[in-house]
């Protein structure tokens, strides 16, 4: 932000005069003498728009200074001047008086002020002692007949920094003044009217019903320019102090009071002050909005008051923080026709692997939001698809959308574009009317909520510990728990090759190869399976960073391996991208390990460890037409698993088995080996949990939580 000032010595005001003796204390041995007077902020009769009310309240505001302290002095600062002309009268004296001698109403004597038989300029600065001692530090106010000159004085600027820090814990409000001395051959008594350099501005904020809480997030005073608009670049802009006395705001009514200075009148670009206020409604659940509040500019002078009323603009529906539970890859989404939002800084979870193969960016800036494909909902290609309505926000780095009218499920996925239209990194939206996070659902909104739970024994002397999986495949849009009457393979979930984040879709029905009910733009079409259109894994010479960096531009890009680099997507793929190394080397791997920035599952889930089904035996199987159910241990549980196939990176991700097998990685990469464990059944049998798959492959993915 571009340095600001604040000139407080222009203008200046001329104070009034009374002869010598008429009040406070008289003068003594010749000494002169000054009586200090503050009024109160004057009221200059009009409210700033937008307001409701124009009735000036009467309540002391919420932050507002007590009348005391609007009135203290805590310091004060003279100098006199050999004469009242601009370039020819210089300082020939100066000095500074502590808290301790001064006060409203207060007589001081000025040391070293004498009578004079020509006239002099008497200037006075109170509650400026850091900005005017770094003044004379540096030669800019000189003392003596060769000094500082009036015009000097008075062009002379104050950054808003310093003067922030002179009104910091004790915020003693900065004050000038100025005072003609005529001549005389005696001491004098004047009475010296201090004007603050500060306006104060009153901020009512009214109709938070039906909401229960307001918090100012954020509040900035700048200067336009007088006839410009707001597009134009802001002038200056003053930092305010954090508002930390505004951060849970409740009730019918709220106020807060701001002390700023008076807008800058310059020769040729006068400015005035405007308002931008941004706080955050609550409903007094996990339901938050963000909203902004200007104020159109005006005319702030100072030493006045100003008072304004802010009505929040009514918010019907208010948007759904996806990120409440944190950041992730995916967002599971359950409600048609409703506003969504979600941090889009964060790569991921923003937690980097273990082994630093990749470490993310937590402070990632865009320029605009796409949407990349979708697939489901109205399944018409052209029509809403899933997600409309979408926006990203620069300044708060949110990315905002609406779901779709249609109560079909589907996937889409949205990506953050830079400002040559890069993709920076992209979401995947889950919408679907299973709910994982809940164990009851009142609405009976969701067809199916909750999670299945596994007791897994950890060893034969510890106790065994419950480890939740999800009902369904990540990207599932059939809720059936058999899937007897899906027609389309694809509903049963998506594919994901091993360490990346953006899914594939599955088959267009049973026995096909590749699934072509998507939305989807020209420039981010499927390159996958058909026509040999997939990019090779030599593609990057073998440099991961080389690869995370195109295969986050190209999410629809499926890189198919080859037997001369092991049916890889990356050389060299390293074992940690989705958390849990076999350093161990033992199998199954018992580590559980931790989600990374590169996990495709929503906030608090994460891809399964390798020996989450290690009590899964072929006598527990109940076999069906496009899947199974498991009984993974001895309580009962059982889960289905769908018979989806898998994408085959030999042959450029083309679907393969869709209706016979089921594939479904895990986290655990295989020791020594290009390959990563993963869950494998046919027909009806189980294959063993070290099976070792290519990690060019595309599995399916079965969550389980964090």
């Amino acid at each position: 932000m571009k340095s600001t000032v604040l000139y407080l010595l222009l203008p200046l005001i001329l104070l009034g005069v009374s002869c010598a003796g008429d009040e406070g204390l008289p003068a003594a041995d010749g000494a002169f003498s000054v009586g200090l007077r503050l009024e109160g902020f004057a009221y200059p009769g009009a409210p700033l728009e937008p307001t409701r009310n124009p009735a000036v309240p009467t309540k002391l505001f919420d932050g507002a200074l007590t009348r005391a302290q609007e009135l203290a002095v805590n310091d004060l600062w003279f100098f006199e001047f050999d004469g009242d002309h601009v370039e020819t009268a210089h300082c020939r004296n100066m000095g500074h008086l502590s808290a301790a001698n001064l006060s409203n109403l207060r007589n001081v004597y000025l040391p070293g002020v004498q009578p004079s038989s020509t006239t002099r300029t008497l200037y006075l600065a109170a509650n400026l002692n850091a900005i005017i001692s770094a003044y004379i530090a540096s030669g800019t106010i000189r003392s003596g007949v060769q000094g500082i000159t009036l015009g000097e004085l008075q062009s002379l600027s104050f950054p808003w920094d310093n003067y922030r820090s002179e009104t910091g814990t004790d915020f003693f409000l900065p004050m000038t003044g100025s005072l003609a001395i005529p001549p005389s051959s005696s001491g004098a008594h004047r009475i010296a009217s201090l004007t603050r350099r500060v306006a104060r501005i009153n901020i009512m904020i009214l109709g938070l019903d039906p909401w229960e809480h307001f918090s100012l997030k954020d509040l900035q005073i700048k200067n336009v320019p007088l006839h410009s608009s707001f597009s134009q670049e802001k002038k200056e802009t003053y930092p305010l102090p954090e508002p930390t006395e505004f951060k849970d705001l409740k009730g019918e009514q709220h106020s807060l009071s701001v002390y700023i200075p008076e807008n800058k009148r310059l020769e040729h670009d006068a400015l005035q002050t405007s308002l931008f206020l941004r706080g955050i409604l609550s409903d007094g659940s996990q339901l938050k909005q963000e909203i902004p509040i200007s104020v159109t500019p005006h005319e702030i002078r100072a030493n006045n008051e100003y008072y304004i009323e802010l009505v929040p603009p009514v918010v019907s529906e208010p948007p759904t923080n996806l990120s409440i539970r944190g950041t992730a890859n995916c967002y599971i989404i359950n409600r048609s026709a409703t506003h969504y939002f979600f941090n889009a800084q964060v790569q991921g979870n923003g937690v980097p692997t273990p082994e630093g193969s990749y470490r993310p960016n937590r402070a990632m800036k865009g320029k605009k939001a796409v949407i990349v494909w979708s697939m489901g909902g109205d399944r018409r290609e052209g029509v809403e698809g899933v997600v409309s309505q979408l926006s990203y926000d620069e300044e708060y780095r949110t990315i905002s959308f609406r779901s779709a009218n249609s109560p079909a499920n589907g996937n889409a996925l949205i990506a953050l574009l830079d400002e040559k239209d890069n993709i920076l990194w992209s979401w995947h939206i889950w919408k679907v009317d299973y709910n994982p996070y809940v164990t009851s659902d009142p609405t009976a909104m969701q067809k199916v909520i909750g999670y299945d739970e596994y007791m897994l024994s950890k060893g034969e002397t510890q106790t065994p510990i419950p480890l939740r999986m999800m009902k369904f495949n990540l990207g599932s849009l059939s809720t059936l728990l058999s899937g007897e009457t899906v027609t389309d393979a694809g509903d049963l979930g998506l594919f994901y090759q091993w360490g990346r984040k953006d899914p594939f879709p599955g088959a267009t029905g049973w026995g096909t190869k590749r699934k072509e009910s998507f939305i989807s733009s020209n420039e981010y079409a499927w390159q996958d399976g058909i026509g040999s259109t997939s990019p090779k894994a030599s593609l990057f010479k073998g440099e991961l960073g080389e690869a995370i960096t195109y295969v986050t531009q190209h999410p629809t890009h499926f890189i198919a391996g080859s037997l001369l680099d092991g049916y890889v997507w990356v050389k060299g793929c390293p074992s940690d991208l989705w958390g849990n190394p076999n350093n161990s080397k033992q199998t199954p791997n018992p580590a559980f390990g931790y989600k990374t920035c590169l996990d495709p599952c929503p906030p608090g889930w994460r891809v399964p460890p390798q020996d989450t089904l290690e009590k899964v035996s072929e006598e527990k199987i109940d076999d069906k037409l496009h899947g199974l159910f498991l009984q993974v241990d001895d309580t009962g549980t059982r889960s289905w698993y769908t018979k989806g196939g898998y994408r085959n990176s030999a042959d450029n991700g083309a679907i393969k088995q869709c209706g016979n097998k089921g594939f479904y990685w895990t986290s655990t990469s295989t020791p020594n080996s290009y390959k990563s464990d993963y869950f494998h059944f046919y027909n009806p049998s189980i294959a063993d949990l070290d099976y070792p798959g290519s990690q060019a492959h595309g599995y399916m993915v079965r969550c389980c939580v964090e």
